[in-house]
């Protein structure tokens, strides 16, 4: 039994050697695999890093871009802003020296109207007299629906046949009362 017990411990002995060899071997694998792994886990890290500056200097690029841009549109609109209150006030400008010009116009007209108004009324009475009544019969004609219209037209017509008939008379008037005059002169003496 001694010759089997020995060869027993040497079968368990090889058995043991060739586990430890095996697993001395499936740890040098294992070795390999991890330096493998931990190599491509530095290089992934490294790459990581790497795409991270890249990204981060991309979106301070970015960023900067944007700036630039927003400061650009700002001053454009700022210019544009300028630029429309300069051109409101000129406008502003110009339309208050037109309407102060319409303005001295109309009054210097107004007044030269008035003068030559007067100044018809006074040489010719009865002809400016007649003048207004023609045109408020007309004005009367043309509106007749309205009533004061055409009260007004009828004593507008009455109006010119009344000065017609003074300024006839006047002067019939004033030829009677000088040959009435004259007649009446002998009588006093």
């Amino acid at each position: 039994m001694s010759e089997d017990t020995n060869a027993g411990e040497s079968t368990t002995k090889a058995v043991l050697r060739e586990a430890g060899a095996k697993a001395r071997e499936a740890g040098a694998k294992a070795r390999e695999v991890g330096a493998e792994a931990g190599a491509m886990a530095r290089e992934a890290g490294a790459k990581a890093l790497e795409v991270g500056a890249e990204a981060g200097a991309m979106a301070r690029e970015a960023g900067a871009k944007a700036l630039e841009v927003g400061a650009e549109a700002g001053a454009k609109a700022r210019d544009g802003i300028d630029q429309a209150r300069r051109k409101g006030r000129e406008v502003m400008v110009a339309t208050r020296e037109k309407g102060e010009e319409l303005i001295e116009d109309t009054r210097e007209k107004s007044m030269r109207a008035a003068a030559e108004t007067n100044r018809l009324f006074q040489e010719h009475p009865i002809a400016a007299v007649a003048a207004a009544a023609a045109a408020g019969a007309v004005i009367g004609i043309f509106l007749p629906r309205i009533g004061i219209a055409g009260k007004a037209g009828r004593f507008a017509v009455n109006a010119v046949k009344a000065a017609a008939t003074s300024g006839i008379l006047s002067g019939v008037g004033s030829s009677v009362g000088a040959k009435t005059a004259k007649l009446k002169a002998p009588e006093r003496d």
